[in-house]
């Protein structure tokens, strides 16, 4: 499980991953659960690492910075709600919190 951080330390983190120097960003979102009810979802999300050529896993940052809670395993993201979206409602989230221009990719 992931050591938990406060809201300022996340989103700290966060600026370091995204830069100061792009204004776009792209974040991957994949929903790994959804429950019975369809009144919550398990996701993961992931930057692309252009230095490293890889994909990074944020979501323990991104639900810290966010107010999101992590499952009780620490690997997804719980997210609760229904009736739209809710990558967009993560992405927008974050792009609020953060003050920089979120774009998101759903896999």
């Amino acid at each position: 499980m992931v050591n938990a951080m406060t809201k300022d330390e996340a989103i700290q983190r966060l600026n370091e991953v995204f830069g100061a120097t792009a204004r776009k960003h792209k974040i991957f979102i994949i929903t790994k659960k959804v429950s019975a009810s369809g009144m919550s979802r398990e996701m993961e999300i992931y930057v692309f690492d252009k230095k490293a050529n890889d994909m990074r896993w944020i979501t323990p940052v991104v639900a810290s910075a966010c107010g999101y809670k992590m499952t009780r395993d620490g690997d997804r993201m719980r997210v609760d709600g229904c009736g739209m979206n809710m990558h967009f409602a993560v992405a927008y989230d974050l792009s609020q919190t953060l003050g920089k221009k979120i774009e998101y990719q759903s896999l």
